[in-house]
């Protein structure tokens, strides 16, 4: 039993010391020729010569262009999300007026 809380104590330890520090990249502006890059078609390949990049360029790329698709993914599912809030909205209004309607004419006398 004791031999189990001695590796425990262990792992929280080296846990605590695995701290990762957070990624600079993340914070670097993203250049104008990426943006357009990512806007373009993929037929545009070829015009960008790639190899006249460093390994740590073309890496920071990479990072920003998973960072754009990310942002741009999360702007469509907000855009959809406000259209189905709207939606929402507007199918609950219908039915409760409906449902007044029906009310209406189930009290007005024959």
């Amino acid at each position: 039993m004791r031999f189990i809380s001695s590796l425990m104590e262990k792992h929280r330890e080296s846990a605590k010391k695995a701290i990762v520090p957070a990624n600079p990249l993340l914070k670097r502006r993203v250049p104008s020729f990426l943006r357009v890059y990512s806007q373009a078609s993929s037929s545009n390949d070829i015009l960008l010569q790639w190899h006249l990049f460093n390994l740590p360029e073309l890496e920071s790329f990479n990072s920003m262009m998973s960072r754009l698709y990310k942002n741009e993914n999360l702007a469509r599912v907000q855009l959809y999300e406000l259209y189905r809030s709207a939606l929402h909205s507007a199918l609950a209004s219908k039915t409760s007026s409906n449902t007044e309607d029906e009310n209406d004419a189930m009290n007005t006398p024959l």
